[in-house]
């Protein structure tokens, strides 16, 4: 599912690849936030978006994995974006939807999206900020026609 870029929040995403690259997060892969506190990287977007306003709650399931979402509402996930963290972050379509899984490069015609990334090419955080500037900061977006380089976890 493609992002409308226009519909992007630049502050915000800027807020994001700044949190990637601060060393603070510790990554992790498969879950937004592990029980050993580890993020994938869409984990970090969630708690830059709720350190920033984002009135955001997160609960720990049986495993202590945490899962984030609306305290009264049903979008509540463990591996991708809530809709309204994408929402905050303009990561919507051209029909409005919410994007949830938002697109870092391409290859062989095919979108990879932040999971994908994070944890079946297992780039890290500096990677896929470089990746995050490039789709959604530049002023025309660069998706390289070939796979993120693998980094090792």
């Amino acid at each position: 599912m493609n992002v409308d870029r226009e519909r992007v929040d630049r502050e915000r995403v800027k807020l994001w690849v700044d949190a990637l690259r601060s060393g603070e997060f510790q990554q992790g892969y498969s879950l937004l936030k592990t029980s050993e506190g580890r993020f994938c990287c869409l984990g970090v977007a969630c708690e830059v978006a709720r350190r920033n306003g984002l009135e955001l709650d997160s609960w720990k399931d049986d495993d202590g994995d945490v899962a984030y979402g609306e305290r009264h509402g049903s979008d509540w996930s463990t591996t991708q974006l809530p809709g309204q963290v994408a929402d905050w972050y303009g990561f919507v379509d051209d029909a409005g939807n919410s994007v949830v899984d938002p697109p870092l490069g391409r290859g062989r015609g095919d979108h990879y999206v932040a999971t994908y990334v994070n944890d079946s090419l297992a780039a890290n955080f500096s990677r896929i900020a470089d990746l995050v500037e490039k789709i959604y900061l530049a002023p025309e977006p660069e998706l390289d026609d070939a796979e993120p380089p693998k980094e090792e976890k």
